[in-house]
């Protein structure tokens, strides 16, 4: 690999497309550092970053660290520096020890001296680019007994179960954690939940659960990404109100409901219609069509789930007897939005109007 001032997308396309076989962790970090105007500040990240020393446990010279790209994930460089910016340093707390496993010489003798990667790659290539020599890592040694094919099949399958088979968190205990190491935007979000009385991961007990964070997650983004959070509180804390006053018993409350009220909601709000009778109607509504809110959510247009639900609270709960607007505009916002006329007529058919699904 040259030293010579490269492009960006040289390097990242030929990163990705490292053939199989062994590589050089020292020599793939090289590489990056050749990349003309990077636009990660490498002199900020070694001034933020804290080095390994003896005390944190067995550490492995960095230029020993080879990597095995016949069963390793191919090298997204764009994500890897993405994740470096964020952090602005390496944290030797959160990425604790990579592992490593020494191959036996080819003729069976001792060791070959290579530390092969076989889980925490991207770690490795991050330490390297912020300035570190050497690196903690947990390391065991290979049978001499073992043919350098068996070698790589017993690497590719502790890869396999560290990466594939460990079971992931699920975005509601991602939430929980961030609210406990006081991330601020997930502590908004618990403040939005808290004052609508909504329960996720044991967070606001005694309150009905939310089925389904990461759509409200995503809706809470949207809202911070358009400028509108104030709106966006108020309208889900309104909503959450009209459906557990609407359905009383039951312990779950539809994100995808939630969401699709809080849309009409907000646009009754922000467009100052003054319709104030919507919690009403909601609440007759239900109680007239004996409805649960699983008849709602099987009314929609794949991907527009929210719109669309509020549009049927607007069409059929609220109706356009009161002359409020708030059909209109959403119809017009389900067109704006790509959803065909179609569709759209699909989401008006007199069947649904009496719960006849």
């Amino acid at each position: 690999m040259s030293n010579l001032k490269k492009k960006f997308s040289v390097v990242a396309d030929k990163l990705a497309k490292l053939e199989p076989g062994e590589h050089s962790i020292a020599e793939i970090v090289r590489e990056i550092k050749s990349i003309e105007n990077l636009k990660v500040d490498l002199n900020t990240l070694k001034a933020n970053t804290v080095y390994y020393n003896a005390k944190d446990g067995a550490l492995t010279n960095m230029d020993d660290l080879y990597v095995d790209i016949t069963y390793q994930r191919k090298i997204r460089l764009q994500k890897l520096l993405n994740q470096l910016e964020a952090l602005e340093k390496y944290d030797i707390a959160v990425a604790g020890a990579i592992d490593v496993i020494l191959r036996p010489n080819e003729n069976g003798e001792g060791t070959s001296g290579k530390y092969y990667v076989w889980d925490g790659l991207r770690r490795a290539i991050m330490y390297g680019l912020c300035g570190g020599k050497s690196i903690r890592a947990s390391a065991s040694t290979h049978s001499e007994k073992l043919e350098p094919e068996e070698c790589v099949q017993h690497e590719a399958k502790l890869f396999k179960i560290r990466n594939a088979d460990s079971e992931k968190m699920t975005p509601e205990e991602i939430f929980k954690s961030k609210v406990v190491y006081a991330d601020e935007v997930a502590l908004d979000q618990l403040s939005i939940l808290y004052k609508s009385k909504l329960n996720v991961e044991g967070l606001t007990p005694f309150c009905a659960k939310l089925g389904g964070f990461t759509l409200f997650e995503k809706c809470y983004h949207e809202a911070a990404k358009e400028g509108r959070l104030k709106s966006f509180r108020k309208s889900i804390i309104e909503a959450s109100k009209i459906m557990q006053d609407a359905w009383p018993d039951d312990e779950k409350i539809s994100v995808y409901v939630l969401c699709g009220l809080a849309y009409l909601l907000e646009i009754n709000n922000v467009d100052e219609l003054g319709y104030d009778a919507i919690p009403e109607a909601v609440i007759d509504w239900v109680d007239d069509n004996e409805a649960k809110q699983s008849d709602i959510t099987n009314v929609r247009v794949h991907g527009k789930a929210i719109i669309c639900i509020a549009y049927y609270f607007a069409h059929y709960v609220i109706g356009d007897e009161y002359e409020n607007g708030l059909e209109d505009i959403i119809a017009g916002r389900l067109e704006e939005a790509g959803v065909a006329t179609s569709d759209i007529a699909f989401l008006k058919n007199p069947k649904f109007q009496n719960m006849s699904f």
